[in-house]
């Protein structure tokens, strides 16, 4: 009596191992069926849509990947004026006046380089006008002096050797008016304020040669 007692727990504490093991297993089993996934492979591109992309980016187009194809080309999206901070602006205010103060500087320099070169100009010229007007005066005088009765009352032989001075002084004088000649007008006005009447006169002085050869 005392055995059978026992037994009856003990089996029923087995049935409740045995439900509560069949009901955890139960929970992991899925509910819905379950789905199996294949790999899919890329669909192969027809050599004909290859041609024709490759003809239409030929042309001066271009493809996109939804095969669509256009010639223009994309415009690029303009950027939206974003307002300027205070720094950026003076920033951007200083490096105008620095702009302006190199260009400033720039066209000074370049004036005072052509005021330089004007007045290298100048001084050639004056200076080869002075040296032939010491020249003039220092080689010409008894030509200068010379006058027509003076002229007809030389020997034969006098009157040729003057009018050999007087082709040495006509050639001096034809080179010297050559060199006014050559001048800029500018410096023909600077010469005429310096020395007034000095460019006129060497100008107006007559070639000789030709003068007393006549006589």
């Amino acid at each position: 009596m005392l055995t059978k007692k026992v037994y009856i727990p003990i089996g029923v504490c087995l049935l409740l191992l045995l439900a509560i093991g069949f009901l955890a297993l139960r929970s992991d089993v899925p509910d819905g069926p379950v789905k199996i996934y294949k790999a899919t492979q890329p669909a192969e591109t027809s050599e004909t849509q290859t041609e024709t992309a490759t003809s239409d980016t030929a042309q001066g187009g271009h493809s996109h990947a939804d095969r669509t194809f256009h010639v223009e080309p994309h415009r690029k999206a303009t950027p939206q004026n974003k307002e300027e901070t205070p720094q950026e602006k003076f920033d951007r205010e200083m490096l105008e006046k620095m702009a302006q103060k190199d260009q400033k500087i720039a066209a000074l320099k370049a004036e005072i380089e052509a005021i330089k070169a004007r007045d290298a100009e100048r001084t050639e010229y004056l200076s080869q006008i002075t040296e032939k007007g010491k020249e003039f005066a220092a080689n010409f005088q008894d030509v200068l002096a010379m006058t027509p009765d003076q002229y007809l009352a030389l020997s034969e032989t006098q009157q040729e050797d003057f009018l050999l001075r007087c082709v040495e002084y006509d050639l001096f004088v034809e080179d010297m008016q050559g060199i006014i000649h050559s001048m800029p007008q500018w410096v023909i006005d600077e010469l005429n304020d310096l020395r007034p009447g000095e460019v006129d006169e060497f100008l107006n002085l007559p070639l000789l040669h030709e003068l007393y050869g006549r006589l």
